[in-house]
């Protein structure tokens, strides 16, 4: 079952790809590559100090090196920490009408909004 969630999640994100140029194959997968490190980090955070931090910046340098920007959308991680979760995610350049790539706590799984 885990892996029919996996393909159809790849031939979702590869039939999105033809709406929508400017989120390529190649830049989704580094974003969500850069955002798997960065969730880690968060976890590796929490686990020292008892809470997620209340900005992606406190994960520097002591965690990450530097925080890498999105490949695609925006390029700007939305970040929010609600109780005991995060939600961490990419926004497209017009909120109108661009995706939303993002993920949470209680997921490793990164989901893709459409609207």
């Amino acid at each position: 079952m885990k892996n029919s969630f996996k393909y159809y999640g790849v031939v979702f994100l590869s039939l999105f790809l033809f709406c929508c140029s400017e989120w390529s194959q190649t830049d989704i997968q580094k974003t969500i590559d850069i955002g798997n490190d960065i969730s880690t980090k968060l976890e590796v955070y929490k686990s020292s100090t008892g809470s997620y931090p209340s900005d992606l910046s406190k994960l520097v340098p002591n965690h990450l090196l530097q925080l890498d920007k999105p490949s695609v959308g925006n390029k700007t991680w939305d970040y929010e920490v609600d109780g005991e979760g995060y939600y961490l995610g990419i926004n497209g350049e017009n909120t109108e009408l661009d995706p939303v790539l993002y993920r949470t706590n209680k997921s490793n799984n990164w989901f893709m909004d459409t609207k």
